[in-house]
């Protein structure tokens, strides 16, 4: 029998397919069965794997990580424009069709988020600086004082 059932593998490999991939079986999380390639030397796969430190699977988790996040950034960004008020508008604007369209992680547009207003509260400064020394200047003139709310 054991003959016969070589046979039969070595004729179906010769009419073209290819041999059938071992797969982990290893029980999930989910309590279902792997179904990943088991290819460590154990038959597992890298995940359920005991030939391998948990350190060496948390480096390749992270890595894994790192990589899917480098994927979903954009190639460029629009140069960051925060001193009128069209540049912030449009970084901001391009910022949030990247996230719609998947682009960009959610994070990142908070951090520009956050950076934009910023750079609206220094516009604020600036203008309120402005007009504390047109004030001066007026009262300087002679001119009336603005009321304070």
């Amino acid at each position: 029998m054991s003959q016969r059932g070589e046979i039969l593998a070595g004729a179906g490999e010769a009419a073209g397919s290819a041999p059938k991939a071992r797969r982990c079986g290893a029980p999930t999380v989910r309590g279902g069965v792997c179904t990943a390639a088991g290819n460590m030397a154990d038959g597992r796969c890298p995940h359920h794997t005991t030939t391998v430190s948990e350190k060496l699977k948390k480096a390749w988790r992270q890595r894994g990580h790192a990589a899917s996040m480098r994927a979903r950034m954009p190639a460029t960004f629009t140069p960051a424009d925060f001193a009128s008020e069209e540049g912030a508008r449009k970084v901001l604007e391009e910022t949030a069709n990247l996230v719609r369209e998947g682009k960009l992680p959610v994070s990142v547009a908070n951090a520009v988020s956050k950076i934009a207003g910023v750079a609206a509260r220094l516009g604020e400064l600036r203008l309120e600086e402005k007009l504390n020394e047109l004030e001066r200047q007026l009262a300087e003139r002679g001119g009336a004082q603005r009321r304070r709310q």
